[in-house]
């Protein structure tokens, strides 16, 4: 039996007012920028290109929130901020990865 799902889409349906075609559209929106958000925080990884990363944790925050990815929504904000703090240890790379495998289950979640 699946776990309990990682997202919660009765916002987005109350936003639509029933409208499922919607729901379904913003749901490929929502799809597209997480592939185009896993990129970007892959690329931002090998690079260690902390602004690149911070710059796709705040474009696909809105998503998360609207879809109430809760387990995501310290790590994301965490992600934005990185580079404006001044913390030596802070290990991003983990919470980046997190992002990454955590943003996969959603989508498939979606999918099934």
């Amino acid at each position: 039996m699946p776990g309990k799902p990682l997202f919660d889409l009765e916002p987005l349906r109350q936003l639509s007012g029933g409208d499922e075609s919607f729901v379904k559209h913003m749901l490929e929106v929502f799809d597209k920028l997480v592939q185009e958000t896993t990129e970007n925080f892959q690329s931002a990884l090998e690079e260690k290109d902390w602004e690149k990363a911070s710059k796709a944790a705040h474009k696909i925050k809105p998503s998360l929130d609207q879809l109430r990815i809760e387990s995501l929504q310290d790590t994301v904000r965490e992600i934005e901020a990185f580079p404006k703090k001044d913390v030596a240890d802070y290990d991003i790379t983990a919470k980046i990865n997190e992002m990454i495998h955590t943003l996969e289950k959603v989508t498939n979640q979606l999918k099934s």
